[in-house]
């Protein structure tokens, strides 16, 4: 069941609870979230059937990414943080992700996987693609 049966139902209650310590999101927060993402890719030209990736730790908003790519019928391609650079590129370049996510923790992880990698500098600038670091 999609996140708004839930919060539609029981809003309040927590959708996602982390052992780290995290507030809690309920199922009202992940709906409204995962649909702000999901507006916001469809706004810059990510389309139903493009690809995106995902560079993050064990994060609670992991869901809201995987329910925006769900309900834009994305493919979602989570990258393991533990990778190389060299191996991250070669994850993205195969699955030929139109956009990477990437948390404050692992905003420099991403940084440098576009910096060594022209080709994420023309995904940001072909009017199409775009890589979010």
């Amino acid at each position: 069941m999609s996140p708004s049966f839930w919060a539609g139902r029981q809003p309040t209650k927590a959708a996602v609870i982390s052992t780290s310590g995290a507030a809690p999101i309920t199922w009202l927060e992940l709906e409204q979230r995962s649909n702000q993402l999901a507006r916001w890719w469809r706004a810059n030209g990510i389309a139903r059937g493009d690809h995106v990736a995902l560079l993050l730790e064990n994060n609670v908003r992991y869901y809201e990414v995987l329910w925006a790519a769900l309900r834009s019928g994305l493919y979602l391609t989570p990258i393991n943080r533990f990778l190389s650079v060299d191996e991250a590129i070669y994850i993205l370049d195969d699955c030929g992700a139109t956009c990477l996510i990437t948390s404050q923790l692992h905003a420099d992880a991403g940084r440098r996987v576009a910096e060594s990698r022209q080709r994420l500098s023309s995904l940001a600038n072909d009017g199409r693609r775009r890589a979010v670091i």
